[in-house]
Order: structure tokens, then C-alpha cells, then sequence
């Protein structure tokens, strides 16, 4: 019977029936244990994307600014950004119990913002520590989406997160990685299934779903 880890709603903790959490500390990854997703400011990750509804493979970067206080709200975050050949993402995330979660994105187009998405409380994006083979993670968020145009939408979304082996050898254009093989389910979307390889202090290497990412160059922080 798989490990459930069930979330504490406030805190989106994450505890282990029959066993320990993934970590009990509320600080971010504990001293000493490898980190899934470092996100320590001037790290860069460079990704060749291979997406079925392009002709052909492209690159994207993604790079961490560092802690900045998150638009709209008086919470500091890690903003990242993610530059495609046609699209800017910028997220303000938060390394909480073995989880990176998303407070907040903003999307834009020839440096144009064309939508900004809130979560309450924040979502899930990737696991920062390891857990054991068979771990499950469920939590479900409200999404607030704001358009350019005013508009908005709102939505419940399901997130099911499974730790499915470990110590798997993945080889990506950056070279060979022993990784974490997690699956991404959303329970409420039918066809946004992930799946990710992630590795201890570089961060995900392999990415299979919607488009296919591979790591080409990783460059840790100064």
C-alpha cells in the first residue's frame, strides 16, 4: 500500500502516515540533506523543449532573481523567471516541508503583461527533498486568473504528487544524473499528467508530458 502524505491546509505540511514527514522543519531544506530544487539566487537551469505543436526543438532559460517582496501582498518570495523564444514567466515561489510552492505567476508577451495567477493557498510546483518510493501528496487550491483585459476566472485544482523510484540513471544533453522519478497527476484536468526526474542539487533534469524539457547546462549559484 502506497505512503500517503496528507496536507495540513495552513501550512501545506506534509506528514507521513506510518512514518516521518518529508521533513518537519518549516524552514526550507535542512542542513546537510540534498536539495531537489535549489533555488539559492543566481542559480540558472538551460532546457531544450521538444513541443509536439512546434516544428521543431527550442530552448528555454530559467534563472533565480532571489528573494523580493511578492506584488500585491506584504509576503516575500524566490522570484524566478523563465524565458521562452515567445513567452516571459515570472514566479514568486516558496520552499516550504519538501515542497516548492507557487504564490504567484505573471505571464507575458513581447514584455507585455497578459496574466497574472494567484493560488490560496499556494500550489504545489515540485518537491525540494526526497521521500520514500510510494509517497503520495494531494492538495487542492483555489486559482485566482486575472487577464490583461480585467477578466478573471476562478477554479478549484487538484494536485496528486507520487514519488515512483529513485536512484534512476536519466542522461540529458547535460550529462548523466542518479534522480528522483516523480509523477504530477491533476485530479480536476484530464491530460496535464507529469512526470519528472529530479536530481539532488541541480533540480529537475527530465521533464515528460504535455512537451518534453531536458537539462543542457545547470549553473549553481555564485
Amino acid at each position: 500500500m502506497p505512503r500517503r502524505l496528507l496536507p495540513l491546509a495552513a501550512a501545506v505540511a506534509l506528514a507521513a502516515c506510518g512514518g516521518g514527514a518529508i521533513t518537519n522543519d518549516p524552514t526550507p531544506t535542512p542542513s546537510g540533506q540534498k536539495n531537489l530544487a535549489p533555488l539559492a539566487t543566481g542559480a540558472s537551469w538551460r532546457y531544450r523543449v521538444t513541443d509536439p505543436l512546434r516544428d521543431a526543438p527550442f530552448e528555454k532559460t530559467v534563472q533565480v532573481v532571489g528573494p523580493q517582496q511578492v506584488p500585491g501582498s506584504t509576503a516575500s518570495a524566490i522570484l524566478v523567471v523563465d524565458t521562452e523564444p515567445t513567452q516571459e514567466e515570472r514566479g514568486w515561489l516558496v520552499e516550504k516541508d519538501g515542497f516548492v510552492l507557487r504564490a504567484r505567476e505573471e505571464d507575458r508577451k513581447a514584455g507585455l503583461l497578459v496574466r497574472t495567477t494567484t493560488w490560496s493557498p499556494a500550489a504545489p510546483k515540485t518537491l525540494s527533498a526526497s521521500a520514500p518510493v510510494g509517497s503520495v501528496y494531494e492538495a487542492t487550491v483555489l486559482e485566482h486568473e486575472e487577464h490583461a483585459d480585467g477578466t478573471f476566472t476562478e477554479k478549484n485544482q487538484t494536485y496528486r504528487f507520487t514519488v515512483i523510484a529513485k536512484d534512476v540513471q536519466v542522461t540529458v544533453p547535460a550529462g548523466t544524473f542518479t534522480c528522483l522519478q516523480v509523477a504530477r497527476v491533476r485530479l480536476d484536468k484530464i491530460g496535464s499528467d507529469r512526470t519528472y526526474w529530479l536530481a539532488p542539487d541541480v533540480g529537475k533534469v527530465r521533464e515528460e508530458g504535455e512537451r518534453t524539457e531536458e537539462l543542457v547546462a545547470y549553473t549553481p549559484a555564485p
